[in-house]
């Protein structure tokens, strides 16, 4: 999985170290190869939170899209 953000994910304001990490199987990588592992900036905690980013969504289904021409009466 790639891997963004922080080099080390946890301190103790002396050390740094990257001892938080995301895991998956190769079952969940051949379904999802293109998830990437965000490690955010660290505010209350010594420790940094994990995002798992979905790209795009596999299906392939388009948005959604609105048309004003659905609100008037014609």
């Amino acid at each position: 999985m790639r891997i963004l953000g922080a080099i080390f994910n946890w301190t103790n304001k002396h050390i740094w170290s990257k001892i938080d990490r995301a895991i998956i199987n190769m079952d969940f990588y051949s379904l999802y190869d293109f998830v990437q592992a965000e490690f955010m900036n660290t505010r209350l905690s010594n420790h940094t939170p994990i995002l798992l980013a979905f790209s795009y969504s596999p299906n392939g289904s388009s948005p959604f899209i609105f048309y004003d021409m659905w609100v008037y009466d014609a």
